[in-house]
């Protein structure tokens, strides 16, 4: 059973920030409850939550799927937003499934850090274009996968131009060769910072880089 850490949170960074979510289509199992203090809970329509520094907003989704090609829950954030705690709370702690994160934070320029990401068990898709677009995105969350699948990971920080720092779970030690399919097509596409640090399990040389790898002039590290 997964660690449940503690819910989807998160934390305003400057007065009059706000947290709201839009439904393409239609998702009728899915229920999502906010709470300012992670115990008293209410159901919430997505209508826009203004929250002052340092407040906090806890989410979370009473339902064990999320997201699908075409009917899909999107944030929509203003201000200055900190994410934290374990994002599978939007999926009542229940296993991935395909698509369940498609463009979750799509466009959320507010967003300053993401929330952990704890899954070791990957799905079809199932973080694609997660974070697509979002621009004032530092530092990617840790993906301690080991193993990918058919586009895990397509598109996952496209557009995010000051990303400048992400750690994998996967890799071989010494080994050049990356990942064989699509599962990172696209994760780097439309551009990321210019210099940063990939961290992964292989080598620090490998046989290919750009938006499908790692990006041109990032340091490697391993571990």
């Amino acid at each position: 059973m997964e660690l449940k850490l503690t819910d989807l949170c998160f934390t305003s960074e400057k007065d009059g920030s706000s947290v709201g979510y839009i439904i393409y289509g239609s998702l009728p199992d899915v229920r999502i409850q906010t709470s300012l203090d992670g115990i008293n809970w209410s159901d919430w329509d997505g209508s826009d939550i203004t929250l002052n520094k340092d407040e906090k907003l806890y989410v979370r989704n009473l339902a064990n799927t999320l997201n699908k090609p075409k009917n899909r829950l999107e944030f929509r954030m203003d201000g200055k937003i900190a994410a934290s705690g374990n994002v599978n709370s939007m999926i009542n702690y229940s296993g991935l499934s395909d698509y369940c994160y498609l463009y979750l934070f799509y466009m959320c320029d507010a967003l300053t850090t993401a929330p952990i990401l704890p899954a070791m068990s990957l799905v079809n898709r199932c973080y694609e274009y997660m974070f697509k677009s979002c621009e004032s995105l530092v530092i990617a969350p840790f993906l301690p996968a080991t193993t990918l699948v058919t586009g895990c990971y397509y598109g996952m920080f496209e557009g995010c131009n000051k990303l400048n720092y992400l750690k994998v779970g996967f890799g071989v030690p010494g080994e050049t060769t990356w990942p064989e399919g699509d599962c990172t097509k696209n994760w780097f596409n439309k551009g990321v910072a210019n210099t940063g640090t990939f961290v992964w399990k292989g080598s620090t040389e490998v046989t290919s880089r750009g938006v499908n790898t790692i990006p041109e002039n990032w340091t490697i590290e391993t571990y």
